[in-house]
């Protein structure tokens, strides 16, 4: 997993802006909107329901050559987008594989003392953690290959011909609006500071990025 983000560049902060963009360029996206919603639906569904990590897997791997092959996506620009999902789940793995327990279990497999404890890995946790791990990396291809060959504007009139409350849908506008505006103002202040230095040495970078943030924060209140 982090070899894949590490080869894809890295996540982006413009790679929201991008997201519509492929979907614009992508070779699927003269195909039937419902279809392809449709389609994504089911195969989330599977993907979640799925009592073994094989078919997710093979349905990641699927869906992930189908974007990139048939969709148009470059290797290198679906592995970036990839990338921030792929090391979020890696480290919620992790995270799964290791439980406290009073006693060291005799089938641990890796343990380590604390706290009068053992933090302990057993074969239990292993099989749940590679199977919530497969499940994730599953559906992250749905929706992607949906996100990445179908725009917003007929993903809403799916929604639409649906019979979604009209409510959900115009929230759903607003938000994805608002998310350019944010990611404008984001752009705008980082430039900014970086005309006056602001990230030149650890230290101050460090600084102004806090500062940067905590005025984007204060600005979409504001907004």
């Amino acid at each position: 997993v982090v070899l894949l983000f590490l080869l894809g560049g890295g996540h982006h902060h413009d790679s929201v802006l991008t997201m519509d963009v492929y979907a614009r360029r992508s070779r699927l996206c003269r195909e039937n909107a419902a279809f392809k919603t449709v389609g994504s639906l089911c195969l989330l569904i599977i993907c979640i329901c799925s009592s073994s990590p094989i078919p997710p897997l093979c349905l990641f791997l699927f869906l992930s050559v189908a974007t990139v092959a048939a969709g148009g996506v470059k290797l290198r620009e679906y592995l970036s987008l990839l990338g921030l999902p792929a090391v979020f789940l890696l480290l919620s793995g992790l995270t799964l594989l290791w439980d406290f327990y009073q006693k060291l279990p005799e089938e641990a497999v890796l343990s380590l003392p604390f706290f009068g404890g053992w933090l302990a890995v057993v074969p239990a946790a292993q099989s749940l953690g590679m199977l919530v791990l497969s499940r994730a990396l599953g559906a992250v291809s749905c929706l992607y290959f949906l996100s990445l060959s179908t725009p917003l504007p007929e993903l809403l009139a799916v929604l639409r011909r649906a019979h979604v409350p009209a409510i959900v849908v115009e929230l759903a506008v607003l938000i994805y609006r608002y998310i350019f505006i944010l990611l404008a103002t984001f752009r705008d202040m980082k430039d900014s500071a970086a005309s006056r230095l602001g990230y030149r040495g650890l230290k101050r970078s460090l600084r102004t990025t806090g500062l940067v943030y905590g005025g984007l924060l204060a600005n979409s209140f504001r907004r």
